[in-house]
């Protein structure tokens, strides 16, 4: 049982956690909440009573919380790249297209690792993904999904090296649900065994007294014939390298800062607690408490209607402890003179002013170490390029920094992606599935519209090939339409339709297109009108032709936008009058 290795794994996911996971309360914290105010009050080595301010002042959610979604919200760019690509192979066409329907319709699976599987990789990216299958099967072939194992609920696992020097887990075991059986007086522990053959349901029946005798035994088996185990983990790379179950993160490396800005912004919002109320120096005359019935700060006094002693602390020695300087209100008393040659102090009660250099000096360091973690894990800070004009060169290499980080990310969910498709095929089709071909792509969608449309316009300028300003044009829809994939297709069909689309008007009478491709030029010319006439008399050209294949419908919609484009000056065929208007025909005499 490879215990350390999952002990060493949750340890770091509860850091994560603490930083990662919005949480309003100490009961769904992370453990780790209590161990950085263990080191905040043994390692700032805070006196008792600042210690407990700071506690106070460190109220959930965390403001690292804030900054870490910051973060991970620029990693949602992975899911935007423009040349991301899926398809897979199948022995049957058919087939194919009902796995494909059952990936789209019943898994969603793009959207899935889009929003639930990242969301569980930015908290607890220890997580296993298991590709699960119904204890009962109700239809013709299996239907898997997607079961997310906490590492916390692991009992046991090992990990197998392949020969290309990447690992597969080879066994997993972890805890199931717990309950009562009335029937044998016993509680029953619920164990699943996952290995490269079979799914297997465990029970572990348990004294009801919980004596040290246990029973095991299997309840389910059912056999896959995968030939290895279907789970695996989220990301790839390993944060130890004696432990192949821990897992690194971009974040991992950046825990400790996460943890001083943490101390920087709590110890900034203790100062600015008592910063309003300025500390007053008053004068003593006794340092002893002037109410005899106190004993160290408590007065005891006897209470005839309860037949007891009543205790409760003394006002003058409450007063008197208003000295540490936390929380507002501080009052710092200082000893006034007895003798005359003890030196009167004049201005004896007076107050002492914030320190303002203290508090500007804590917001420029929070400044600097919330900067400094956005850089460290996006890949540049963000600072420059709003202040100043830069060109297309600087952008990029600005760009490069956040490319890089955020294609390790991609890979990884790359990989953890093909695994659940490939494994979900061949669960339902064993045999007949081959192989799938997924990318996330690589152009990530790090230019504004605004920018490619200048890039657009500098490039036909330039006189650069025409296959370049195709590109960067294809990219400028993309970007436009990354939000809404209805106008995103839309913009692909009438691109594909419209003749010359870098080209406007002028410049294909410039070309004289008008005179050598007369019919296109016509259809150039009306193209707007045309589909708006085709979309009253034939629907919406998304829809049309939904039942045939892609390249049959747009050659369709090209034959008919012509016949369309014929009556140039109103761009649409002129419809036939209806029977009932037609003029009966004069009989010859």
């Amino acid at each position: 049982m490879n215990k350390t290795w999952v002990e060493e794994a949750i340890l770091h996911e509860q850091r994560i956690r603490l930083h990662a996971e919005v949480v309003n309360d100490e009961s769904h914290v992370s453990e780790a909440f209590f161990s950085f105010l263990s080191w905040v009050r043994d390692e700032k080595k805070l006196p008792e009573d600042k210690f407990q301010a700071f506690k106070a002042a460190c109220k959930l959610p965390l403001a690292t919380n804030a900054t870490v979604s910051m973060i991970q919200d620029e990693y949602e760019k992975i899911f935007t790249a423009n040349d991301s690509f899926f398809d897979c192979l199948m022995l049957d066409d058919q087939l194919k297209s009902e796995f494909i329907d059952y990936l789209n319709d019943n898994i969603r699976i793009r959207d899935l690792f889009k929003t639930d599987i990242f969301d569980t990789w930015k908290t607890r990216p220890n997580t296993i993904l298991l590709i699960d299958i119904p204890s009962v099967q109700t239809t013709l072939r299996p239907q898997p999904y997607i079961n997310k194992i906490p590492i916390h609920t692991v009992h046991d696992i090992h990990v197998d090296y392949k020969p290309d020097g990447t690992d597969q887990i080879g066994l997993l075991i972890y805890v199931g649900v717990r309950y009562f059986d009335d029937v044998t007086n016993t509680w029953i522990n619920q164990f699943v065994v996952v290995d490269d053959e079979t799914y297997q349901v465990w029970h572990e029946k348990v004294d009801r007294n919980f004596s040290d005798e246990k029973d095991f035994y299997p309840v389910k088996v059912f056999v896959h014939n995968l030939k290895y185990t279907p789970a695996t983990f989220m990301t790839s790379a390993k944060l130890y390298k004696h432990n192949p179950v821990a897992r690194k993160v971009p974040l991992s490396a950046s825990l400790s800062d996460l943890d001083n800005l943490q101390w920087l912004i709590t110890a900034k919002r203790v100062l600015e607690t008592y910063a309003p109320f300025p500390i007053a120096t008053v004068p003593d005359d006794d340092e002893s408490c002037s109410n005899p019935d106190c004993h160290n700060g408590t007065i005891e006094k006897y209470s005839p209607f309860l037949g007891a002693i009543n205790t409760y602390p003394c006002q003058v020695c409450a007063k008197k402890n208003q000295r540490s300087l936390v929380g507002p209100g501080t009052i710092w008393t200082q000893k006034a003179p007895k003798t005359k040659d003890e030196v009167w102090i004049p201005n004896a009660v007076s107050f002492t002013d914030p320190s303002v250099d203290s508090l500007e000096y804590l917001q420029k360091e929070i400044d600097i170490q919330e900067w400094k973690l956005y850089e460290n894990n996006v890949g540049d800070n963000g600072q420059v390029l709003p202040k100043q004009a830069v060109n297309e060169p600087q952008v990029r290499d600005s760009n490069k920094g956040k490319e890089n980080v955020f294609l390790r990310i991609a890979k990884d969910m790359e990989v953890s992606h093909k695994f659940v498709v490939d494994t979900m095929g061949r669960l339902m089709f064993d045999s007949w599935y081959v192989d799938s071909d997924l990318t996330y792509g690589t152009e990530f969608l790090l230019w504004s519209v605004s920018d490619l449309q200048d890039q657009y316009d500098k490039f036909k300028k330039s006189g650069l090939p025409q296959f370049v300003i195709s590109q960067k044009r294809q990219m400028l829809l993309q970007t436009e339409h990354r939000n809404n994939p209805y106008l995103l297709q839309r913009a692909n069909i009438l691109n594909l339709l419209e003749p010359w689309p870098d080209f406007s008007i002028t410049e294909c009478i410039a070309m004289q297109y008008n005179v050598q491709f007369p019919e296109d030029f016509d259809l150039k010319a009306n193209f707007s009108q045309i589909v708006d006439t085709f979309e009253v008399d034939n629907g919406d050209i998304v829809e049309f032709g939904s039942l045939i294949d892609f390249k049959t419908k747009i050659s369709n919609l090209k034959a008919s936008f012509k016949v369309y484009g014929k009556d140039k000056t109103k761009g649409k065929v002129p419809l036939p009058e209806p029977d009932s208007q037609k003029q009966p025909a004069k009989s010859g005499a």
